[in-house]
């Protein structure tokens, strides 16, 4: 994984570039949103576009789901029935943060589909960050009781955070990290240690209290958080990015209209360095 955690490495380093935080105060939803826009998210489409819904667990109805790994989404579209959508006609497409969470998520947005019943959305963490997370709150049973059970699908995302670790961005003003991968938190910090015997002493929140909180509580200084991405949901956006760019290009150079929206093929993703586990 150390080429993931240089990937992330270069996502911290982005967001230090950010203007130096002002005295502390609340924020407002614009200003929470520009934080979590850097964090990609994967839906199942059709090739067209047309969101997928799968069936609630709970029996109620359908859902939309939003994967914080591309490869969640991407087991997700191998459970999808061929009667229903063949994986030939889906994709997986990445979208920012911010656009599914207030769009979607956070408003308990509903639509009415072709049968005529409510369809909800969830944003769904990856496995590895929850079993994470349950491991180091320890004696924290209300944020125990919000995440998700073993392969539940609703349930809070958690978020990793040393308080201690605290990165200078190039106007020299200090940001605290807020990571949605354990791992990366910990390639961060050992990266910035002076003594290299230290143990960080990672807390756990989810995205739902810390997005409340920035929108209502002064002392949390919220200016100076930065929300960091798993080096692999980034590796993933970023490919897709630069794939799209080389066919939009492609497309201007012959003339033609710029092709719609593309993300990559499997043998691309396991291509990427977070895939090999190296």
């Amino acid at each position: 994984r150390a080429l993931a955690h240089a990937v992330a490495a270069a996502a911290v380093c982005a967001a230090l570039a950010a203007p130096p935080p002002a005295s502390a105060r609340v924020l407002t939803e614009g200003e929470v949103a520009a934080k979590l826009a850097s964090v990609p998210v994967f839906a199942v489409t059709s090739k067209s576009g047309k969101p997928f819904f799968f069936d609630a667990p709970d029996g109620g109805g359908r859902e939309g789901r939003f994967f914080l790994e591309y490869t969640a989404a991407q087991e997700q579209v191998r459970k999808i029935p061929s009667r229903l959508l063949r994986p030939a006609d889906t994709t997986i497409r990445s979208l920012p943060l911010d656009q599914v969470y207030f769009g979607f998520v956070a408003r308990a947005f509903s639509i009415d589909d072709d049968a005529g019943s409510g369809t909800q959305f969830r944003l769904l963490p990856s496995g590895a960050a929850v079993a994470d997370a349950r491991r180091l709150i320890g004696n924290e049973p209300e944020l125990a009781a919000r995440l998700p059970e073993k392969n539940a699908l609703n349930g809070a995302v958690p978020l990793f955070v040393e308080p201690s670790l605290q990165l200078k961005g190039a106007d020299g003003a200090e940001r605290t990290p807020v990571f949605f991968d354990d791992d990366d938190l910990l390639a961060t910090f050992r990266r910035a240690a002076v003594d290299t015997s230290a143990k960080p002493q990672i807390r756990v929140t989810d995205l739902a209290t810390l997005v409340a909180r920035m929108q209502s509580d002064a002392s949390l200084d919220s200016e100076t958080l930065v929300l960091v991405p798993s080096s692999s949901a980034l590796a993933v956006a970023e490919a897709s990015m630069r794939a799209q760019a080389e066919e939009d290009a492609r497309a201007q150079a012959s003339s033609q209209p710029l092709a719609p929206a593309r993300t990559l093929t499997d043998e691309q993703v396991m291509a990427l360095p977070f895939a090999g586990g190296q």
